[in-house]
């Protein structure tokens, strides 16, 4: 009888993981809208004079999101890890129907191909292929060590896998998402036994060849000099900095108040998605930065204790990729947004409008809830 009560699976929730996602997920409403009902009221990307567009599409997909970490918090990580060969490669799938929809028909958006029309709506199949990325090389590590015996289906599929996915990424010309791809991995395949030094060394050889890469394309080089000098550069990619310095210095230390940043106003690119940090630092000032700091390094503490509590290796690298994930991301968005990095495109998780990439990070929480309520040891854990 003790026995068949230690397996039984907790409830579906964590009450403390779910608060933390779900107060992150209602801020990210309450800021998604103050960031983008100037540009939507302004009659921008084809919304004349409707203020709450954004918004109502944003509470949308906070519901498709929560239904989604439902469905993904249901099964065991094992099944995660089982079907993960089968999702991520729909995913690179649907970034090849990506690729070849913006080259037919011309849907170039500053040189991205990331987007393919589903009706109304868009959707960024790269965003799912992260997730299903991260399940598969859990479900790898899971067999044993990335070299020796185990390298060739271990180490060697994990190195096809991340070819693959970095190769598309390299042609949609999205190199946020690749430089956060190869450090998951990295971070990942760290936590499966690969010594540090070896780490280093490859994150030395990504620094060059992406060092390589983006002497190959004049937008890519005038992005890291617009990093550099952004004011001898503000008719291209210094204006975004600039603009996105001067919103976060506005704030302070208490902000100017909720709604009241000038810079969204039809002046800083992209407030509502890649630059809600800069409204948020303008509105809320450095404490509200510093609190949603707080509460990121909550929400990946969380993952990373589900993750040491989980009784298998695929739960155990399955939320611990997870985490790196959202903690990655996080951190790119919010260097960019203080320009300690160069200007990537990433959105900040659980925060930016942004349907695919707020599904897929509510999907990632979902299956972090998988790792927790399959693993009876966390009764005796918490």
């Amino acid at each position: 009888m003790a026995t068949a009560l230690a397996v039984q699976p907790k409830p579906w929730y964590d009450a403390r993981w779910l608060s933390y996602i779900l107060g992150a997920t209602v801020f990210g409403l309450v800021m998604a809208f103050s960031a983008s009902y100037p540009n939507a009221s302004l009659g921008s990307k084809g919304v004349p004079g409707d203020a709450f567009h954004f918004f109502r599409m944003h509470a949308l997909f906070v519901v498709v999101g929560m239904v989604m970490l439902a469905l993904m918090a249901a099964p065991r990580p094992l099944f995660h890890g089982r079907v993960s060969a089968y999702t991520f490669i729909a995913s690179l799938v649907g970034m090849i129907a990506c690729i070849a929809y913006c080259l037919i028909l011309h849907k170039h958006q500053r040189g991205a191909m990331q987007w393919l029309p589903l009706g109304p709506f868009r959707i960024q199949p790269s965003e799912f292929a992260k997730l299903f990325f991260v399940a598969y090389v859990a479900e790898k590590l899971s067999l044993g060590p990335v070299f020796g015996k185990t390298f060739m289906k271990v180490g060697y599929k994990i190195f096809l896998a991340t070819a693959a996915f970095g190769i598309l990424l390299f042609i949609q010309g999205d190199q946020g998402m690749a430089v956060l791809v190869i450090l998951m991995v990295l971070g990942m395949c760290y936590l499966g036994g690969v010594h540090p030094k070896l780490i280093a060394a490859v994150l030395g050889i990504a620094a060059v060849g992406a060092t390589i890469v983006a002497a190959m394309s004049t937008e890519r080089t005038d992005r890291i000099l617009s990093w550099i000098d952004p004011v001898g550069h503000i008719k291209t990619a210094g204006y975004h900095i600039l603009t996105m310095l001067v919103a976060t210095s506005r704030g302070w230390i208490g902000g100017l108040g909720l709604g009241t940043s000038p810079e969204k106003w039809n002046v800083m690119p992209e407030a509502h998605t890649d630059s809600i940090f800069c409204v948020i630092g303008s509105e809320l000032g450095l404490l509200g930065m510093a609190g949603l700091l707080l509460l990121m390094v909550v929400i990946v503490r969380r993952a990373f204790q589900v993750a040491n509590w989980s009784h298998d290796r695929v739960g155990y690298f399955l939320a611990s990729g997870l985490g790196f994930m959202l903690a990655i991301q996080a951190l790119i968005n919010m260097a960019v947004a203080t320009n300690m990095m160069p200007v990537t495109g990433l959105t900040l998780p659980y925060i930016s409008y942004g349907g695919s990439s707020l599904i897929s990070c509510l999907m990632a929480a979902g299956m972090i809830m998988s790792v927790y309520r399959h693993n009876p040891a966390v009764q005796e854990e918490e």
